[in-house]
């Protein structure tokens, strides 16, 4: 019988519940919370989490560095993107180098070692600064978009992480790469997870 708790920190209010100064992590009973040495994936008892940055011109940049911010430098924690936008959204958050994660370049998607240790930013696409300009979206980060989704579902199919979370897209810039063949990123990944 899993329980999961929430996580209440001293300074901070949650809606119907009392504030405490025990800081309380979310649980789930039998599972461990800390990356174990030399690995991940659930045999090891943590998940990796690989989380796509979506549209270049969007949040997901600022959203994975916050979450990243939180869980610590060392989070099981793959991010599927490009260091541009993860550099603007840097920028717009107030944060210096060095960012709290480990840039590897895009041919390392396909070595299990990769996705070992703490955060890691797979930088799979160069972009400029116009692409990841906030909320204008181009040709080249429909494509980024693409490319995360689709090697963050062959990092899930192949084992190197548990779960994905999609960062947000923009579908009508997507759709101008794919066309009629795109109606959402949740039927993409079902598409490509066979």
């Amino acid at each position: 019988d899993a329980r999961l708790t929430y996580d209440a920190r001293p300074d901070q209010e949650t809606a119907g519940s009392e504030t405490t100064d025990e800081h309380r992590r979310a649980q789930i009973p039998g599972r461990q919370h800390d990356p174990p040495a030399g690995g991940s994936g659930m045999a090891g008892g943590t998940m990796r989490i690989g989380i796509t940055l979506g549209d270049p011109a969007g949040v997901g940049g600022e959203l994975a560095l916050m979450l990243i911010r939180e869980l610590g430098p060392t989070a099981p924690v793959t991010l599927f993107g490009s260091m541009a936008q993860v550099g603007r959204a840097a920028a717009a958050l107030g944060m210096t180098p060095p960012l709290p994660f480990r840039p590897l370049p895009a041919e390392a998607a396909d070595q299990p070692e990769a996705y070992l240790g703490g955060p890691t930013l797979l930088d799979l696409v160069t972009l400029t600064p116009q692409d990841v300009l906030p909320a204008v979206p181009t040709g080249p980060g429909g494509q980024a978009q693409l490319r995360y989704l689709s090697l963050g579902a062959q990092a899930a199919k192949q084992g190197h992480i548990d779960a994905l979370v999609t960062g947000p897209v923009n579908k009508g810039n997507i759709s101008q790469v794919m066309g009629s063949r795109f109606s959402g990123q949740t039927e993409l990944l079902a598409r490509l997870a066979g």
